[in-house]
């Protein structure tokens, strides 16, 4: 198992005449009077975690692992609030179940058997500071699911 944390700061412009309507109906000016503001470096995740779990002894081998994306900056918003039209783009977090089962039959003849994406893990976008802001993207993959047969010379 491995786990990486990544704190990451980028000095981002600012429009600071920007102005927009939230849902009450009122006038925000996010952040009127500051130039820049702070914020992560695009496309860097926050954390990153893989875990796998193996299983070899003649004929057998197996392997379930686990991949996980925390939420990442994709690219920066006008105003870095959670406003649906000049807001952050986000990636959405990201964990995914895979395993595999390899069986030896004969010799080098061999069955495998894999199963991607068990969690039916979803991928997309969303604008704002939270998950629960504006989708922009979501996309289900599903599980995928092989069956071989490996014959060696």
């Amino acid at each position: 198992m491995n786990w990486t944390h990544v704190e990451s700061r980028a000095i981002v412009p600012q429009d600071t005449t920007l102005n927009y309507t939230n849902g009450s109906g009122q006038t925000v000016t996010p952040f009127s009077g500051q130039p820049f503001r702070h914020a992560t470096i695009p496309r860097q995740f926050p954390n990153i975690l893989n875990a796998s779990i193996l299983y070899d002894y003649y004929p057998v081998t197996a392997r379930i692992s686990y991949q996980y994306t925390g939420a990442s900056i994709y690219n920066y918003g006008q105003d870095g609030t959670s406003n649906p039209t000049s807001g952050d783009n986000y990636n959405y977090d990201h964990g995914q179940l895979d395993a595999a089962v390899t069986w030896t039959i004969v010799g080098t003849t061999a069955v495998t058997f894999q199963a991607l994406n068990i969690t039916n893990a979803v991928f997309g976008f969303f604008n704002g500071t939270t998950r629960t802001s504006w989708n922009v993207q979501r996309e289900y993959y599903g599980t995928t699911l092989f069956i071989g047969v490996r014959q060696g010379f």
